[in-house]
């Protein structure tokens, strides 16, 4: 009945159901160590903020107690020394304050702690008591130490006797807290510890459990498998071979079942389709005779056709490669004019250019002639600036000479007067120097004025000269232009007559060239007919070498078809 069940399940749901139920089992075991660390995470956070923060507060009271007592003695030691005494009863207070806010501290966890004894918290309120008695006493005494210059510190320690009960039920208090509190923390852990061994148990079974069925349902599910795909294997193996007398039973309607039925299908069309091979056979052998006689008699009507078109084609082709010929020589005689007719055309363009540079050369002359006119004209005019600055200098002379003359009797006058005249004569000996300064500076300018009338007269010269043959000059263009367009209207007319040679030759060659293509596209047409009979002549061969082929191929495939089994 189980294996019906596993049979008729799909693939699919086979592995399926097997992954569930391992996670199933995943989840068990997570669930239950999640609930175990949970639990844990929670004992240890209420060890923690209660019993733990409870121990540590007892604790630092029980050192608190301890530093009182010390700095109570320190006090009582330095009678004498009242600012000693002041410094440790500072100190004292601030223990004091520090005493103060960890009982309060501890006050509060022993009111929310559950698991204290009513005799622990009533310690704990006691000592709280005794603690403000004994301070409040010790500071009252303290005081009185220090404002009694002759107290000892036996009569001190003999004032804090009924103090001394005080502080002892204090740490008492303290003490027997400190010892409940490590009580709770070694029951915590003790309980920690049992249900962590408690969780590790059970998971440590429920792993066990998983582990085995997993296994027992990995083992099913493979067998259900595994069996009907290893005889489908070995069906295939035995169609390989070419056994089709046989079939496989499927024992399920899972995906191997539907395999199997597959396979069982394909051998039955496998095996219907080899008899119709077998009988197709037998057809293709009777047929392949039959085209091999008519493949024949098709390659002795392709050889005589061909015999026929290879003579027209070879007369074709010697036309053809006369007119070939013709229009060979046509081409070379219309580019030979052609070439002539546009040298002639660039030799016109030529004339014409050098026609276009003579008008512009003359143009230039004339312009030139001008410019030289202008400038003897402006040259005259710079001989005459010249002149007049000659006669400008001889003035300057002149004066300086009188200023000489001048300055000589303003001397000799200096000379008369004596001591007197001793600044006057200074300054007509300047006045004489200038002088001569002046008609150095105007015989240097007159020299150098002289330099420009000779230059500007050989330079009015050279410039009349310059006019004179840019004159000639203009006068040769002229005819020069003339001539120029002379020959450039006989080119012209030499270039039109060639241009209609051009034209004509262009023509004939044109009708030479079409009589070419003409035979060309005859020689074109004998020859695809020569081709055509010749892949008739080929088609007829390879039919009937195909026709052999097949005859072969039809006993092969007799043989190949014997080698299966079909029954």
């Amino acid at each position: 009945m189980k294996n019906a069940f596993l049979a008729n399940l799909s693939l699919k749901k086979k592995l399926v159901g097997g992954f569930l139920l391992t996670s199933i089992i995943t989840i068990i075991v997570g669930g239950k160590g999640l609930l175990t660390l949970s639990q844990t995470t929670a004992d240890l956070h209420s060890l923690q903020t209660e019993e733990l923060a409870l121990l540590i507060t007892a604790e630092q009271l029980e050192i608190l107690a301890l530093n009182h007592r010390r700095f109570e003695k320190d006090v009582f030691l330095n009678i004498g020394k009242p600012e000693k005494q002041r410094e440790y009863l500072a100190k004292f207070r601030e223990v004091s304050e520090k005493t103060t806010a960890a009982l309060s501290q501890v006050a509060g966890l022993t009111a929310t702690n559950l698991h204290l004894s009513a005799e622990v918290k009533t310690a704990v309120n006691k000592s709280k008591d005794a603690y403000g008695q004994y301070v409040a006493g010790f500071l009252d005494i303290a005081e009185k130490v220090i404002a009694d210059p002759s107290a000892t510190p036996q009569s001190a320690n003999k004032l804090m006797v009924p103090m001394k009960d005080h502080i002892y039920a204090f740490e008492e208090g303290v003490g027997l807290l400190v010892k409940e509190a490590e009580a709770l923390i070694d029951g915590v852990a003790k309980e920690m510890t049992a249900s962590s061994r408690g969780a590790q148990t059970m998971i440590a079974v429920f792993l066990a459990v998983g582990v085995c069925l997993s296994v027992v349902l990995g083992l099913v599910i493979s067998l259900a498998i595994s069996r009907p795909m290893s005889a489908a294997a070995a069906f295939a193996g035995e169609m390989a071979n070419g056994d089709f007398s046989k079939s496989l039973q499927a024992h399920g309607k899972d995906e191997v079942g539907q395999c199997i039925d597959a396979l069982n299908q394909m051998s039955r069309q496998l095996k219907e389709t080899l008899y119709k091979v077998v009988n197709g056979v037998d057809t293709l052998n009777a047929s392949s005779t039959e085209l091999t006689h008519i493949a024949q008699e098709m390659t002795a009507e392709a050889q005589a056709t061909s015999g026929r078109t290879d003579a027209v084609a070879s007369a074709t082709e010697e036309m053809t490669v006369n007119i070939h010929a013709v229009a060979a020589a046509m081409e070379e005689s219309a580019t030979n004019v052609t070439m002539v007719a546009a040298a002639t055309e660039e030799m016109s363009a030529t004339i014409d250019e050098i026609a276009a540079n003579a008008a512009k050369a003359r143009a230039i002359s004339d312009e030139a002639v001008k410019q030289a006119g202008n400038a003897s004209d402006l040259m005259s005019n710079l001989g005459r600036a010249a002149r007049e600055i000659n006669q400008v200098t001889e003035t300057i002379t002149e004066i300086s000479e009188q200023t000489n003359l001048l300055a000589l009797n303003a001397t000799i006058e200096a000379a008369r007067a004596g001591d007197a005249g001793k600044g006057f004569a200074v300054v007509a000996n300047e006045i004489k120097e200038l002088a001569k300064q002046t008609a150095t500076a105007t015989m240097d300018i007159k020299a150098r004025i002289d330099d420009v009338q000779s230059t500007t007269t050989q330079s009015v010269s050279q410039i009349n000269s310059v006019a004179q043959i840019i004159k000639e000059i203009d006068e040769i263009i002229n005819s020069m232009a003339g001539a120029v367009d002379e020959q450039s209207s006989a080119t012209r007319e030499i270039t039109s007559n060639i241009s209609q040679a051009s034209a004509g030759i262009q023509e004939v060659n044109e009708n030479v060239s079409n009589s070419s293509t003409v035979a060309r596209s005859i020689a074109e047409k004998i020859a695809g007919v020569n081709d055509s009979t010749s892949k008739v002549l080929a088609n007829s061969s390879a039919v009937q070498q195909s026709s052999t082929g097949l005859s072969k191929l039809a006993e092969q495939l007799h043989q190949m078809v014997s080698l299966f089994k079909l029954n």
